[in-house]
Formats: C-alpha cells, structure tokens, sequence
C-alpha cells in the first residue's frame, strides 16, 4: 500500500479551491479520501502517467469540492481515462464527490454506501441555484457535465438542486440509486 500527496512547483497550496484530497494505491486500485479540487486533478494525471495499473478509483470518504470548475474537468480526466470508480458499503461521499464518482467509465455501488446530494449557492452574490429557472445559464456549466456522464444528466442535476438546500445533504434512497442509474454494474 502506497499513499501520495503530490506537491507541484506552480502550484501555491494557500490557493483556493486546492482540497486536501488523497490517494491510497492498492494493486490495481487508488482508494479517495479528502475534498476535491485543484490538487486532486493534478493527482489523477499522475496516476495515468504513472501508474497505469491503476484501474479503479474507489471512493471511500470524499465529502465534497472546493472548486467545481476543476471538479468537473477532473471528471473528464477520469471519464477519458476509461476508469471505473467504486463507492463501497461503508463509503460515504457528498456534494462534488457525487459529481466526481458519476465519471467512471463503469460506476460500482456497494449497497450501504452514502451517496449524498444538494444544490448549490453564491449566497454572496445572491445565487441559489435551487431557486434559478431552469434555462438559467448558471446551470449549463453542470448540465453539460452531466449530460456526457449519463443519459439523463440535466434531470439528474436538476433533481440534486431540489433534493437539499446548499447547507443540507439528502443521501438517496436505494429507489432513487436505481431510478438514477448510478451504478452501471
């Protein structure tokens, strides 16, 4: 078992949205923990370039992201790479870890993992997604995102915003993991 954190030299770690996310390898399997974000993008190209026995990303605790832009990208990173990414019976990933787990090429859920969903906010400037119009252009950032992850990704997405406010988490039901498809296994 090897676990690594990757330092980068352009890479200022007081930046925003880096996360503190992490990497176990065993065998053909990196197991997740830590938030996501910049660094988290930069540890999945490491992987492909250096460790191409690696073929399933196994999520294990991953409560969110600190940065939805890099999140999304590192989910075609993964989708790209032809990964299958796992949630095991006692994981339990949230928010932008959804998001992320949604990119495997094959997705595997192990019934008793969490899968937690909400909606989004800049309560700064004023912006509840939950409460935006459908055809509001905050969303097409995500609809596209998940719409090149699964079939029916804008009702998906849609359904997550009205699933919990921001600040609040709903963990789907076993009806809605299988309504939803989540698992392609």
């Amino acid at each position: 078992d090897k676990e690594f954190e990757i330092d980068f030299i352009d890479f200022d770690t007081n930046d925003f949205g880096v996360g503190t996310s992490s990497f176990e390898l065993q065998g053909d399997v990196a197991i997740l923990n830590g938030d996501l974000g910049s660094s988290t993008y930069r540890q999945v190209q490491y992987l492909i370039e250096q460790h191409p026995e690696v073929r399933i990303i196994h999520f294990n605790e991953v409560l969110g992201s600190v940065n939805d832009e890099v999140n999304v990208e590192t989910g075609r990173l993964i989708r790209k790479a032809g990964f299958t990414t796992r949630v095991g019976a006692t994981s339990i990933v949230a928010s932008g870890g959804v998001d992320l787990f949604m990119a495997g090429k094959k997705r595997i859920y192990t019934f008793g993992g969490q899968l937690g969903v909400h909606s989004w906010a800049n309560p700064g400037a004023g912006m509840f997604a939950d409460e935006l119009p459908r055809d509001h252009p905050a969303h097409q950032f995500q609809i596209d995102y998940f719409n090149e992850m699964m079939p029916n990704g804008a009702d998906f997405y849609f359904f997550t915003l009205q699933a919990a406010p921001f600040d609040d988490i709903h963990f789907m039901t076993s009806a809605e993991l299988e309504g939803w498809g989540i698992s392609t296994e």
